[in-house]
C-alpha cells in the first residue's frame, strides 16, 4: 500500500502502527513472514505480520505497581546573547561588509 510496514495484530485487531501500546503490556509476540502464513490477512500482510497479544486480568489479590523515572537536563555550556543594539551594530557591519546600505540605526 505504498509503505513497506509490516501489519500489526493486536489482540485480534488489525493496525497500523503500536505507539500506543506499553511493552510491559506485551505478554507474546510473533513474526509471520512467509506467505503461507501471512495468507489469511490478504495484501495487507505482503510485508509480513506481527501478532501481539497482551497480558489478561487474573482473579485475585489486586496488585498496583507504577514503572515511572526522573530527570533534570542542565544546559553544558550557556552562550551570552546579543541586546537590541548589539543585534543592530552586527548587521549592519555585516551588511557593509556585503556591498549593501546599513539597515538598521
Amino acid at each position: 500500500m505504498g509503505n513497506s510496514n509490516p501489519l500489526y495484530i493486536v489482540d485480534g485487531v488489525p493496525t497500523g502502527d503500536i505507539s500506543y501500546l506499553n511493552a510491559s503490556d506485551v505478554a507474546s509476540m510473533d513474526v509471520l513472514k512467509d506467505a503461507a502464513s501471512a495468507a489469511i490477512y490478504g495484501s495487507r500482510a505482503a510485508n509480513g505480520v506481527i501478532l501481539i497479544t497482551t497480558k489478561k486480568g487474573r482473579k485475585g489479590d489486586m496488585t498496583v505497581s507504577y514503572d515511572g523515572f526522573y530527570g533534570v537536563q542542565n544546559p553544558a555550556r550557556k552562550l551570552p546573547l546579543l541586546n537590541a543594539k548589539e543585534y543592530a551594530i552586527i548587521m549592519n557591519e555585516a551588511a557593509i561588509n556585503s556591498g549593501r546600505p546599513r539597515i538598521l540605526r
